[in-house]
């Protein structure tokens, strides 16, 4: 992963004695919050913490979790942050993009677990944190997820790059679907360096064949899936469809384990999950009652 050196927007950051008034306030007041309210967590301002967009794995926000989690913010897990601790720390925000939104609309402050990591490692420990506790990624953003990684071990030696079955463990899915993007990956860029070939033969000016020489896998897996409004959705079978369901699917999280706060998510994976194969059981039921003979009456 490619080195991050943070650049503090004005008082977010660790505490100093250049950040303004207010937020020397704010700091005064977490303090008092660690002291008079200790628990799971360390008390800071939310406006310490330095959220980078390249670390935000979600395509867009669960409204409806934000407005859950609002709710019940203290019997939430911690949000966890780059640093060693209080004072050693750059506080990016590695993961609890659905708390983050969710403490910003009703107070001034989150408890936050601080995590010893190198820079080049956030987008991994992101990962690992969601498949922890975190509501489970959609399909598209694991696919975006799996691209980062395919884009990481490109610039590593070989003897460093992960395997496609460890970018799948990392990444919440089937080692088949890495093999699976892989192949879309090399033949996006295929095209694109086509394109490149016969813009230049055809002599267009330099602006109009500035297609990237390396098209990012993150950008090409993240179009998987999309189509114009009004066109017509392709047919899927049920065994592609049972696949999508099961991709990434870890059967030892169960209701049970599972932190309380997506217990919801869960469910929804099982509903989907059951619902899938009730309508593949259907299916082959049909299949099965065309396919046998009727017996001829005596």
């Amino acid at each position: 992963m490619d080195v991050f050196t943070p650049v503090y927007a004005p008082d977010t950051g660790p505490r100093n004695e250049n950040q303004s008034p207010e937020m020397q306030d704010l700091w005064q007041k977490a303090d008092t919050l660690n002291t008079e309210r200790p628990g799971k967590g360390t008390w800071v301002p939310l406006r310490a913490i330095v959220v980078r967009d390249d670390l935000v794995l979600r395509d867009r926000l669960n409204e409806e979790m934000v407005e859950h989690y609002a709710t019940i913010l203290d019997a939430l897990p911690p949000i966890t942050v780059q640093g060693r601790d209080v004072d050693d720390a750059s506080y990016t925000r590695i993961d609890g993009t659905h708390r983050y939104a969710a403490a910003e609309r009703v107070r001034d402050f989150i408890r936050v677990d601080f995590v010893d990591v190198p820079d080049d490692q956030l987008f991994l420990e992101a990962l690992r944190a969601n498949r922890e506790h975190g509501i489970p990624l959609s399909m598209s953003e694991r696919r975006r997820a799996v691209g980062r990684l395919l884009d990481a071990n490109a610039g590593l030696d070989e003897d460093d790059r992960m395997t496609d079955e460890q970018v799948a463990r990392t990444a919440g899915v089937s080692r088949k679907s890495v093999y699976t993007y892989r192949l879309e990956v090399e033949k996006r860029r295929e095209e694109d360096r086509s394109q490149r070939e016969r813009a230049a033969q055809a002599g267009a000016p330099a602006e109009a064949r500035a297609t990237p020489a390396v098209t990012p896998a993150a950008d090409v897996l993240g179009q998987i899936g999309t189509r114009e409004r009004g066109a017509p959705r392709p047919r899927r079978s049920w065994l592609e469809k049972l696949e999508d369901a099961l991709d990434g699917f870890d059967p030892s999280r169960t209701l049970s384990k599972s932190d309380p706060t997506t217990a919801r998510a869960d469910l929804g994976r099982l509903m989907q999950l059951h619902g899938t194969l009730t309508n593949v059981i259907a299916a082959y039921e049909q299949y099965v009652a065309i396919r046998t003979p009727v017996a001829e009456e005596a």
